[in-house]
């Protein structure tokens, strides 16, 4: 990975968090993908020092953010990584923050349709603080279906949000009907 790979997966990274995030939990989530802390921390302090990134503290922490021209680079330059990559950059920035946070509140229940209709009407939800992040309602089959959808978004809402905000945000071409 060069250094110019580096600050566009910090940028992305930091982008992908969606508020304040430490410059050690960029770390920490870069880290799992790609060189290590000495590395990443050095190329963090260049991006500041190119006013990409400010670093701000309040009580105590730092938070990082994206400047006007971080946002441009970042929405350039994203393209650079592999798809793949963005995805569980994005994925693990959204855990993260969710565990900083711990103040996500999680819905998943099915109810049953009304004669004439058949099968299960499954709605799953994320809120953050009481502000509503999404809801989705969708049909399933049969009462198994609906339950395991339900368990599965329980066991890992922040998977199915990541998801649903890269599918809903890409860049693609539009397609014809």
């Amino acid at each position: 990975m060069t250094d110019n790979d580096l600050r566009v997966l910090i940028l992305y990274t930091v982008n992908a968090a969606g508020r304040g995030i430490s410059p050690e939990d960029v770390c920490t989530i870069i880290n799992d993908h790609r060189p290590g802390y000495l590395n990443i921390m050095d190329a963090f302090e260049k991006l500041r020092d190119e006013d990409l990134i400010i670093v701000l503290e309040d009580e105590g922490s730092r938070y990082s953010y994206l400047t006007e021209s971080g946002k441009l680079v970042v929405d350039e330059l994203q393209v650079t990584l592999s798809i793949t990559l963005r995805k569980e950059i994005a994925r693990q920035a959204v855990r993260r923050m969710e565990k900083l946070r711990g103040e996500l509140s999680v819905t998943a229940a099915y109810t049953e349709n009304k004669a004439p209709a058949e099968g299960y009407t499954v709605t799953v939800g994320l809120s953050d603080r009481g502000d509503n992040l999404f809801t989705l309602s969708m049909y399933a089959p049969t009462a198994i279906q609906a339950d395991m959808i339900t368990r599965n978004f329980k066991n890992d809402p922040s998977a199915v949000y990541s998801e649903l905000i890269s599918l809903i945000t890409a860049n693609r071409e539009p397609t014809e009907h």
